[in-house]
């Protein structure tokens, strides 16, 4: 029980600073800004008639779209978008999402809470949203059925639609069928049990207040899910932001680059272009301890030939035929059986 206690008041002090956790019904304030909290999952960038924007990496993936990794929970404000992605749990609430022919997908920053900002359309056996921008931008055209979301009515209660959205074709199929109909007002809680013939519950929420750039703004958060929003801000509080910041230069959709790589990268160098001349130390970790030795590298040195003093001491003192030997002249070859001869010590007198 102790060791759960210490672990959330460590989590209370990483998450809001150092606050604590207030007690059981009371609503505890926390501060942070959009751009350090974005910046490690996306990119900020300067959009024409829209100023400053925020483009998730994940944006760059094929098919992806918002409103798409999580599910819906119905609560006392109508249906309240729960989303999986980490940082779901604050552009899904406030701002808007547009779509643009430069980025494609971006996030308008905003200060007001809501539960989801998209337009709904349901029958002919699906359930569908789109942000509440775009549709009003594009209308309903079969064209941009892809900026569409579409779920079997049979899977509306599901966790997650990543894996069961209808593809772009399917859409647009129903939109030229025109055999759904359309709303701007969130659907009623017994008109989506119909549709999908699935019972609904109404969850309870939970309120907070915190900073957001220095405005005081409202958050609101399904209890049963209050612990996966918790998780979510903690990924957040422990990640480094560093993400370049790219501005719209002209009207032709060029962009250019005004920050440093991002520090989990790793630094490309063009291939004319050599190394820094200074070696860093690097660390060895064959040199024991948690830290390892810090080594310098040093030039390569050339391997020295075995020296016979060296040798003659492996060997025990004794010359070894290991040792490389001077070039000595092949001697005369004796003549046949000599060998065979006896030896007279009187000739040698």
């Amino acid at each position: 029980m102790k060791l759960k206690i210490a672990t959330l008041l460590t989590l209370s002090t990483l998450l809001f600073g150092s606050g604590s956790l207030a007690p059981a019904g009371v609503s505890f304030s926390f501060s942070f800004g959009y751009h350090e909290t974005l910046a490690p999952y996306g990119t900020w960038l300067e959009v024409a008639s829209r100023g400053r924007c925020w483009r998730p990496y994940a944006a760059t993936r094929v098919g992806w779209r918002p409103y798409l990794y999580g599910h819906w929970v119905y609560t006392s404000y109508g249906p309240t978008w729960v989303s999986n992605e980490p940082w779901g749990w604050s552009v899904y609430h406030y701002g808007d999402w547009v779509f643009t022919d430069a980025f494609g997908w971006v996030w308008v920053p905003g200060y007001e809470w809501q539960p989801a900002d998209v337009v709904w359309s349901y029958g002919d056996g699906y359930v569908g949203w789109c942000p509440s921008h775009v549709a009003r931008a594009y209308g309903y055209s079969p064209a941009r059925a892809s900026l569409w979301v579409f779920v079997g009515a049979d899977r509306f209660t599901y966790n997650d639609y990543g894996a069961y959205s209808a593809q772009p074709a399917v859409v647009q199929n129903l939109l030229v069928r025109k055999t759904v109909q359309f709303t701007s007002s969130a659907p009623r809680r017994d008109v989506m049990e119909r549709v999908t013939r699935r019972s609904i519950p109404v969850q309870s929420v939970k309120q907070r207040e915190m900073a957001v750039d220095g405005r005081r703004v409202k958050m609101v958060v399904p209890q049963a899910h209050e612990a996966v929003v918790l998780k979510q801000a903690s990924m957040i509080a422990r990640k480094p932001a560093s993400a370049p910041v790219v501005r719209r230069t002209d009207d032709h959709d060029k962009v250019q680059k005004s920050a440093a790589p991002r520090k989990d990268e790793p630094e490309h160098r063009p291939m004319h272009q050599s190394a820094p001349a200074t070696a860093k130390p690097r660390v060895d970790s064959r040199g024991g301890g948690h830290e390892g030795v810090v080594r310098t590298p040093t030039q390569p040195q050339r391997a020295q030939a075995p020296t016979q003093t060296k040798i003659e001491a492996k060997h025990g003192g004794k010359p070894s035929n290991v040792a490389s030997k001077p070039a000595v002249k092949k001697q005369k070859a004796a003549p046949k059986g000599a060998e065979n001869r006896k030896h007279d010590p009187k000739k040698d007198r």
